[in-house]
């Protein structure tokens, strides 16, 4: 096995799926020499059932995508200065969108690290609070504004503060084909040993080049094509999910160059890795995103064969 071959050692392992709480175990897989009759339909079914699963998730998260507010409607990000910054859609305006209901909209106001918004008169905004304080997403629920099909909030990466606009009209959204996929592969469901974090937090890069300590959760560990891989794990969407960015060897070639985002589920003192459900980041999409970029004890050195390829615009780019 070459280090770009799929992980046929974890097939057995891998290829089941989940039904009624338990692994089903493909006909073939266990060891003696016998025939099994109708193993081979069997090994089909269950094909068939893994496939039909991960195909229900790539539904989901394309809908999650081209939701009126996901990342396809990302039009703008803005890095905001002291100082005042202009609202709309005028050219002249510092944070502009051709969304926007009128020329000027209002106008956001950095006081260090305070932000407020003043509605231009007569313009119709929604989602102001009573002294025009906007909160930031550090905490997790930002303050969002809209205006016409646009909607903003103030975003923190690094210690430096920015708008982030979306416009649900805009063209990136409503031209959306779809991204291409690898074939749905067992092999590529990975059981993984897990191992709970030591250090608390470790820095991470995002694309714009600034760095923050990010939250660890552990490390999910494996063998494949004589490497041996311990992958850095965040805190995901529950207790038992984990965020991983990851890159390997299609990066810049089948799959975006940044590397890939992966939802692992823990299982007791397993970790799953299922690469069927490797997903593009939004910087794969739009240049307004924020994406971190995989630290290297995320990347494999091998090609990853599974999940969302390189997604391509009408126009050929990204």
């Amino acid at each position: 096995m070459n280090a770009n071959d799929p992980p046929t050692r974890h097939s057995c392992r891998a290829a089941g799926v989940i039904a009624a709480g338990t692994l089903a175990t493909l006909g073939g897989c266990h060891g003696g020499g016998g025939v099994n009759p109708g193993g081979e339909a069997m090994t089909r079914s269950v094909e068939t059932a893994y496939e039909s699963t991960v195909d229900r998730w790539h539904e989901k998260r394309l809908d999650r995508l081209t939701a009126d507010d996901g990342w396809l409607t990302l039009v703008g990000l803005v890095w905001l200065d002291e100082g005042s910054h202009d609202v709309g859609r005028d050219a002249t305006c510092h944070v502009r969108a051709d969304g926007f209901p009128a020329a000027l909209v209002g106008t956001i106001e950095r006081t260090g690290g305070v932000v407020r918004f003043r509605t231009a008169p007569g313009v119709p905004v929604d989602g102001v609070p009573d002294g025009g304080i906007l909160q930031t997403d550090a905490g997790g629920n930002p303050t969002i504004v809209s205006a016409g099909t646009c909607r903003f909030h103030v975003i923190e990466r690094g210690g430096r503060l920015a708008v982030r606009v979306k416009d649900n009209a805009a063209e990136l959204r409503t031209a959306f084909a779809g991204i291409e996929r690898y074939p749905v592969d067992g092999a590529w469901r990975i059981e993984a040993a897990f191992e709970p974090a030591v250090a608390t937090q470790v820095p991470v890069t995002l694309i714009t080049g600034s760095v923050s300590d990010e939250d660890i959760a552990g490390h999910a560990i494996f063998d494949f094509a004589g490497h041996a891989a311990r992958l850095v794990l965040m805190p995901g969407s529950g207790d038992d999910r984990f965020f991983v960015v990851f890159g390997d060897a299609t990066n810049g070639e089948t799959t975006y160059g940044g590397g890939r985002f992966l939802e692992a589920v823990r299982d007791d003192d397993r970790v799953i890795l299922d690469f069927n459900r490797a997903y593009n980041p939004p910087c794969s999409f739009t240049p307004y995103a924020t994406c971190p970029r995989p630290g290297p004890d995320n990347v494999l050195p091998y090609a990853v064969t599974a999940g969302e390829r390189a997604w391509r615009n009408a126009g050929g780019g990204h």
